[in-house]
């Protein structure tokens, strides 16, 4: 009895959702397949945007500890203590591990979003050939899709209801981003060490290009 009652509830739902999207009816029905995917789509970006974030001052601390350790003492890092910004570096690693782990979680969300976008509008394309087509459509044809609307749709709920979870921690790891402690690292400390970076990295074109002129 409680299966026949699920099914029925299965069918009704899905009944009303295909009523929705030919605009005669399912009043109150939320568009989960679209919010949820919107949704992930969402938080995704969030997510990317703060590892470029902490990844830009994790390259950008290696390359003055770096430079530091290049030139000893003449590097000009008095305002910024090797050992402190050792220690910054290893918390924005942290930090970035964090986020890394919370994207591949994210990517898996997206995934089962598109798969259920797919099977949801494969559904609903099916639906509408069949009613459109015939006056009298058999029950073993329709039902079964009605079903199948109507799981996808709870399926997106789920994963709505899951991203929103994940929403919540992604806001209380954000701020870790900024820690309490004042970061040492200064942009000009930054600027003299891309600066070497690229000096280095340019002398071997500069010597093959003086070894041509020569010849």
């Amino acid at each position: 009895k409680r299966d026949r009652l699920v099914d029925l509830h299965n069918y009704v739902l899905g009944i009303r959702l295909f009523n929705k999207a030919l605009g005669k009816g399912g009043s109150g029905l939320g568009d989960k397949i679209r919010d949820a995917s919107e949704q992930v789509l969402s938080l995704g970006t969030d997510v990317m945007n703060q590892l470029g974030d902490a990844e830009k001052v994790v390259a950008d601390t290696q390359a003055v500890i770096n430079f530091a350790h290049k030139m000893g003492e003449k590097a000009s890092t008095s305002k910024a203590p090797l050992q402190r910004l050792h220690d910054e570096l290893a918390y924005k690693r942290q930090y970035i591990g964090f986020l890394q782990s919370f994207e591949q979680e994210i990517a898996t969300s997206q995934e089962q979003m598109h798969n259920i976008a797919l099977d949801y509008d494969s559904h609903m394309e099916e639906l509408r050939e069949l009613v459109g087509r015939k006056s009298a459509v058999p029950k073993e044809r329709v039902y079964p899709l009605f079903e199948g609307l109507s799981k996808l749709w709870m399926e997106a709920k789920d994963v709505e209801m899951h991203n929103g979870a994940l929403q919540s921690i992604f806001d209380e790891l954000v701020s870790f981003s900024s820690p309490n402690f004042k970061s040492v690292l200064n942009e000009e400390d930054v600027s003299t060490a891309y600066r070497d970076q690229q000096g280095e990295e340019a002398k071997p074109g500069a010597e093959a290009a003086a070894a041509g002129g020569e010849g």
